[in-house]
C-alpha cells in the first residue's frame, strides 16, 4: 500500500482514511515517532484470536509509562474519568498503541476527528459486543519532535466525547 491522503481533519480523520485504505484482517495504529516500538507487535500478534481490539497498556500490571509527571496526571484523570462514567473496567482507554481486527471498524459511524476519536472507537467497539484486552506496555516519551496536542482544545473535545459517549453507552 502506498501513501493514503485524509479528506477530513486532525488524528480521527487520519485514523478514517487509514482504516478505509487497510485491506488486511488486522489494522494497527501506532505512533511514527517511536515511542510505539514495533517489536511490540509479535505480543498482539500472539493476542489476535483473544479479542477484537487488543490496547497497549501502560497502567496495567506489567505495563509502564515513563513520561513527565503533569503528562502522566492529566493521562490517568482522563483514563480514571472516562472508565468510571463510562463503566469500563479499563485502565489505558487513551491509549492509540493498538491492534483491530477490521470486522469490528465496520460501520462505527464515527464522530469525532481529533485524539479523542479513540475513545469514541472503543466505546463504539464495547457496546457493540467486541471484545477489548489490554496488553502491558512499557510507554517511553518521544526522544525528539514536538506534540500537537493543545490542552484546552483537547479537554474540550475530550469532555464533549465523554457526555456523547455517556448517551450512546447508556442508551442501549
Amino acid at each position: 500500500m502506498g501513501i493514503v491522503n485524509q479528506q477530513e481533519r486532525g488524528y480521527g480523520g487520519a485514523l478514517l482514511a487509514g482504516f478505509a485504505a487497510a485491506q488486511a484482517p488486522y489494522i494497527i495504529t501506532m505512533d511514527a515517532d517511536l515511542s510505539h516500538p514495533p517489536e511490540f507487535l509479535k505480543d498482539f500478534w500472539k493476542l489476535r484470536d483473544e479479542a477484537d481490539l487488543l490496547i497497549a497498556s501502560r497502567y496495567v500490571a506489567g505495563g509502564q509509562a515513563d513520561m513527565g509527571a503533569g503528562r502522566r496526571i492529566l493521562s490517568h484523570i482522563l483514563n480514571r474519568t472516562y472508565a468510571l462514567v463510562l463503566g469500563l473496567k479499563l485502565r489505558d482507554i487513551s491509549s492509540g498503541f493498538r491492534m483491530y481486527d477490521r470486522n469490528v471498524l465496520t460501520n462505527l459511524d464515527l464522530k469525532a476527528r481529533d485524539f479523542d476519536a479513540l475513545e469514541e472507537i472503543l466505546v463504539k467497539v464495547y457496546i457493540n459486543g467486541g471484545r477489548v484486552r489490554e496488553v502491558p506496555f512499557h510507554y517511553q516519551a518521544r526522544n525528539a519532535g514536538k506534540s500537537h496536542a493543545k490542552l484546552v482544545k483537547f479537554g474540550w473535545a475530550f469532555t464533549k466525547t465523554l457526555a456523547r459517549m455517556g448517551r450512546l453507552r447508556y442508551s442501549k
